[in-house]
């Protein structure tokens, strides 16, 4: 055995446990660091928190205003909405005129409507009365204010 190597090891009975000077020596450079750096634990918590806190307040805005955001998706969902009505509008007319197609092909009365109304033709012995669509005033009437 190498002199001063005992059951007690290196140092004899008076030296500390084996690790435990080294344990208290980092403690003294840990706490001798952190009063050099004048960091104390309240300063780094309240700095995490504003840290989070910026961070959370620019996660909002960019969900709510950037190009994929809520005001995006709600402004789509408007357009959706009216262009689903614009469709329905156009499927209704499309109905009505399939039904008026189908009624000139097949219905004579729906043909001598369509021929009187339009084309302001009659049958022969009748005669045709048209009045103005807006009627005109009498320029002898006096006007009333």
């Amino acid at each position: 055995m190498p002199l001063g190597c005992g059951p007690q090891g290196y140092g004899g009975a008076d030296a500390p446990p084996k690790g435990d000077h080294i344990r208290r020596q980092y403690q003294n450079n840990l706490s001798r660091d952190m009063k050099e750096l004048n960091l104390d634990a309240s300063a780094l918590y309240r700095n995490g928190i504003l840290a989070l806190l910026l961070i959370c307040v620019a996660l909002i805005v960019h969900n709510v205003f950037s190009q994929n955001g809520y005001l995006a998706a709600r402004r789509q969902r408007k357009e959706l909405q009216g262009l689903q009505q614009k469709i329905q509008e156009i499927k209704t007319e499309n109905d009505q005129l399939d039904r008026e197609n189908h009624a000139l092909k097949s219905d004579p009365a729906a043909i001598e409507r369509l021929a009187r109304e339009q084309y302001g033709l009659a049958k022969p012995g009748e005669k045709i009365y048209s009045l103005p669509a807006n009627p005109a005033t009498n320029p002898s009437a006096p006007k009333v204010k």
